[in-house]
């Protein structure tokens, strides 16, 4: 079944809140594991934190990017589709890594921590696999509409190609006044 693009991106904006929620709760929880006594500093345990917060920086720059004016020139379709593809694959290593730590030795509340950060981070990446099929999706989109001429021209043509990418972008999401393809019948 394929989807409307127009449709994935209404949901893109809800499926980054809730990726950078779920790599905010499993950050602290990797925090909080690592901080109980008697837990072993490893490689499994520093890895998830460090997932995490890779993966919260990088919604932080899709959200801010595509939500905030002011931000609007650093945006990158090719850039938030080459992150996307990436971050299934940190949260899959993520997801063996604390496979791992947990079938090895763990004891108590560390156990427990380490059991939730493992279906944290396997949820975490289904959902980023999610991301990228989108923004994939959405960078191909938005590479046809270029290639098949542009739905509104520029004064001024100096424009770097990430400027043209992101009016561009903001004209088929409909935010500078020009209606997206899915409001034309098109």
């Amino acid at each position: 079944m394929r989807f409307s693009t127009d449709v994935l991106l209404r949901h893109k904006f809800t499926l980054l809140l809730i990726i950078f929620g779920l790599a905010l709760l499993a950050f602290v929880l990797g925090i909080a594991r690592i901080s109980l006594p008697g837990t072993v500093i490893a490689r499994s345990n520093v890895w998830v934190t460090v997932v995490c917060l890779k993966s919260m920086i990088v919604m932080t720059y899709e959200i801010v990017t595509q939500r905030l004016a002011r931000f609007q020139k650093w945006a990158s379709l090719k850039a938030n589709a080459i992150l996307g593809v990436l971050e299934p694959l940190f949260w899959f290593t993520a997801f063996i890594l604390s496979c791992m730590g947990v079938s090895g030795r763990c004891q108590g509340g560390g156990c427990a921590l380490g059991v939730i950060l493992v279906l944290l981070a396997l949820v975490l990446s289904a959902l980023t696999l999610c991301l990228a099929i989108m923004s994939v999706q959405e960078y191909r989109h938005f590479k046809a509409d270029r290639h098949n001429g542009p739905t509104k021209t520029t004064k001024n043509s100096n424009h770097s190609d990430a400027t043209k990418e992101s009016t561009s972008h903001r004209q088929h999401l409909g935010l500078d006044g020009v209606p997206s393809r899915a409001s034309r019948g098109v």
